[in-house]
C-alpha cells in the first residue's frame, strides 16, 4: 500500500474536531477504551462464555480465542479504523451504512444497532439486581424488577450529568472486574492445582475434542467474546482528537479483550482443568467462576465473584445505555428521527431526550419481560451480526475506487459469510426475535418515508 492511499484510509492524526452538540474534548483514549471495555462487560462475558467455549474447543479453546480475534474481530477492526476517517460520527455504523450504502439501509441498522443497545440495558439491570439479592440477602423480598428499574434510573442520571461521570464510575466498575479475571487467571498459572496441563497444547489445534472442527466452531462463540470494540464509536465526538482516538481505542479495546480472555481461559485450565470449568460441580450451579474463586479463596473473600457480576453488568448497562442515546442522537441530527431527540442538555451537553427514551424503553421491558434473560439475548445477537456485516459491506464499497479495491475487499467479504453463519446458527430463538425486530424497523421506516414523500395537502381556496 502506497503511503499517500495509507494516510486517504488510515488518516495522519491531525484531523479537526468534527460538528457536534455534545461536549467535546471531553476523552482521550484512555476514557474512550474504558467505555468501550465496559460495553464488553469482561468479567460477565468470561465467566458465561468461556467455559462454553471449553465445551466446543476444549483444551484449544486459548487458540480459539487468537484465532478469532486475528480473523474476523481484527478485519472488522481495520475496517471501523477506515471508516471513521471518513465518517467521524457517534452514529457509527448507522452514519457508514446511511452514506455508502443507501440512506434507508441506514435507518434500519440505526434502529437494529439501538436496539440492540437497548435490550442490553434491562438484561444486565436484571442480572446485576438478582446478584445483589445473592450478595445482599435482605434484598430477597424485593421483587428483581424493582430493583433493576432503581438501578437504570440511577444510571440515567448520571449519564445526564455528563460523560465524564458515565467514564469515572465506569472506570471503578472495570478495575473490578478486569483484576479479578485477570487475577484468578494468573493464579491459575502461578499456582496450578491442576496436572497435565501443557500451554503449547492449548494452541494445538489436533487438541480439541474435534480436532480443528472444534477450534472452527469455537469461533461463533469467541465472535460473541470479543464483540463491542466499536463502541468506542459512539464518543467520537466527545473525543479529544476525534478519529486519531478512537481508532487507538478501537485497537486497544479489542487487543486488551484478547489479552484478558487468554490469560483467564489459559489459567483456568491450569486452576481446574477445561472439563470442570465447562461442567462445574452440581453445587455452584454452572457458575464456573465461582468454582474457580473457589479454589484460592476463603469466605467471604469468595463472594469475589458475585461481586465482579455485578460490577460487570452495571458497568455494561451503563456503557450501552449512553450508545444507544448517542446513536438515537446523530439519526436526529441527521433527519432519520424527529428534531426533538436531537436535544442536548444545555449544560451538561448529552443527549437527554434519547437517555430518557432508552430508560422509558428499559422500564417497559423490565415491566412485561421480567428475568427472561434470554429473550434479551435472543433479541441481540441477529442484530449484532447484522450491524458487523453491515460495516464491512461499508468499507468495500469506500474502498470501491482503490486500484487495489478487491484485495482490500476478499478479508471482509469472508468476515461477513463467517458472521451470516455465526447470525444463522443462532438458533431458532435469536433468529425468529431477531427477525421481529428487524421487521418492525422496516414498518417503520417505510411509514417514515411515506410521511416525507406524500404530496402536501391543498389549501383551501380564500374567497
Amino acid at each position: 500500500m502506497k503511503a499517500s492511499e495509507s494516510t486517504a484510509i488510515f488518516g495522519t492524526g491531525q484531523e479537526e474536531s468534527v460538528a457536534t452538540d455534545l461536549r467535546k474534548n471531553s476523552l482521550g483514549v484512555l476514557g474512550v477504551t474504558v467505555a468501550a471495555l465496559g460495553f464488553n462487560a469482561p468479567a460477565w462475558i468470561a465467566a458465561t462464555t468461556i467455559p462454553l467455549m471449553y465445551a466446543v474447543s476444549g483444551t484449544a479453546t486459548p487458540l480459539t480465542i487468537l484465532f478469532t480475534f486475528i480473523f474476523p474481530m481484527l478485519v472488522l477492526c481495520f475496517c471501523f479504523i477506515a471508516l471513521v476517517r471518513r465518517y467521524p460520527s457517534a452514529g457509527g455504523v448507522f452514519t457508514f451504512t446511511e452514506k455508502l450504502i443507501h440512506p434507508q439501509a441506514g435507518s434500519l441498522i440505526g434502529w437494529v444497532y439501538t436496539v440492540a443497545c437497548t435490550m442490553i440495558v434491562p438484561l444486565t439491570a436484571v442480572t446485576g439486581s438478582q446478584y445483589l439479592q445473592v450478595l445482599f440477602p435482605a434484598l430477597a423480598n424485593i421483587d428483581v424488577k424493582w430493583i433493576a428499574a432503581v438501578v437504570v434510573l440511577i444510571y440515567a442520571a448520571i449519564g445526564i450529568r455528563g460523560v465524564r461521570w458515565t467514564i469515572f464510575t465506569g472506570t471503578i466498575f472495570l478495575i473490578i472486574e478486569c483484576s479479578v479475571i485477570v487475577g484468578t487467571g494468573l493464579l491459575g498459572i502461578v499456582s496450578p492445582h491442576h496436572a497435565g496441563v501443557s500451554f503449547l497444547g492449548m494452541y494445538n489445534p489436533a487438541n480439541a475434542p474435534s480436532p480443528w472442527l472444534g477450534v472452527l466452531s469455537g469461533v461463533l462463540l469467541g465472535i460473541w467474546l470479543l464483540a463491542n470494540f466499536d463502541s468506542a464509536i459512539q464518543l467520537i465526538e466527545e473525543a479529544r482528537r476525534p478519529v486519531l482516538t478512537v481508532q487507538k481505542a478501537l485497537l486497544l479495546t479489542l487487543t486488551l479483550e484478547l489479552v484478558i480472555y487468554s490469560i483467564a481461559a489459559i489459567g483456568w485450565q491450569y486452576a481446574v482443568g477445561w472439563e470442570a470449568a465447562a461442567n462445574p460441580p452440581e453445587k455452584y450451579q454452572g457458575v464456573a467462576l465461582s468454582y474457580i474463586t473457589d479454589q484460592y479463596l476463603s469466605y467471604p473473600w469468595s463472594l469475589i465473584a458475585v461481586i465482579v457480576v455485578i460490577t460487570s453488568s452495571f458497568a455494561n448497562l451503563q456503557m450501552s445505555l449512553q450508545a444507544a442515546a448517542r446513536i438515537s442522537y446523530r439519526m436526529a441530527k441527521e433527519g432519520h428521527l424527529p428534531d426533538f431527540f436531537a436535544r442536548v442538555h444545555s449544560d451538561w451537553k448529552t443527549p437527554w431526550v434519547t437517555t430518557l427514551l432508552v430508560l422509558g424503553v428499559a422500564w417497559l421491558m423490565i415491566a412485561i419481560v421480567g428475568s427472561n434473560l434470554l429473550f434479551y439475548i435472543n433479541s441481540v445477537s441477529l442484530l449484532w451480526v447484522l450491524s458487523y456485516c453491515s460495516a464491512a459491506i461499508a468499507f468495500i464499497i469506500l474502498m470501491r475506487r482503490s486500484p487495489y479495491a478487491i484485495a482490500y475487499a476478499l478479508l471482509p467479504v469472508a468476515a461477513v459469510v463467517v458472521l451470516a453463519y455465526a447470525g444463522w446458527s443462532a438458533g431458532p430463538g435469536s433468529l425468529t426475535l431477531g427477525a421481529i425486530w428487524i421487521a418492525v424497523g422496516i414498518v417503520l421506516i417505510a411509514y417514515s418515508w411515506w410521511r416525507r414523500t406524500r404530496p402536501a395537502g391543498v389549501a383551501p381556496a380564500v374567497p
